[in-house]
């Protein structure tokens, strides 16, 4: 059985432009995500939105949406990619994949966490043939995070209105 990471985010409504959606950090335990919940939630933006805050178990090495999707059908099903064996490392990648459908609508599909950035690249590589994926192979991109780290420390600002 492999291991876990959490991941916390936090998504709040901009009016009409959609819900905006925040990275705050991966952590190697639940106990540790909700640690970093509570201190975001002191933090300007966070203080006023604090039903936006979401943690999501994610098994490492698991790529999700491993046989592809179409516009109409919004169902993950996961594949074991990578052997998770052993400790989670630091720093560990995530990889998304994001397209516009309909024009302006962005999809953002998270689709796992990596111990390394060739099992990253990998997992990049098995999707790009799938169903949905294969015609939107320019919408995968990847980062590090460093395990337990938490990010928008400052906290943020929405603008409204901003031409």
């Amino acid at each position: 059985m492999g291991r876990s990471a959490y991941v916390l985010l936090h998504g709040h409504l901009m009016d009409e432009e959609g819900v905006d959606t925040k990275l705050i950090g991966i952590y190697p335990s639940q106990e540790a995500a909700v640690l970093a919940m509570g201190r975001a939630r002191m933090l300007p933006g966070f203080l006023e939105s604090p039903e936006g805050f979401t943690i999501h178990e994610l098994p490492v090495g698991v790529a999700a949406w491993s046989t592809g999707f179409d516009e109409n059908r919004q169902q993950s099903i996961s594949c074991r990619l990578i052997d998770t064996s052993g400790e989670l490392g630091d720093p560990v990648f995530i990889v998304h994949h994001e397209y516009e459908f309909p024009e302006e609508v962005d999809h953002v599909r998270m689709i796992g966490i990596f111990h390394s950035e060739a099992d990253a690249i990998r997992a990049i590589d098995f999707l790009k043939a799938k169903p949905g994926f294969c015609d939107h192979q320019d919408g995968f991109s990847f980062g590090f995070y460093g395990l337990g780290e938490d990010h928008w420390k400052e906290g943020f600002v929405t603008v409204h209105g901003y031409e």
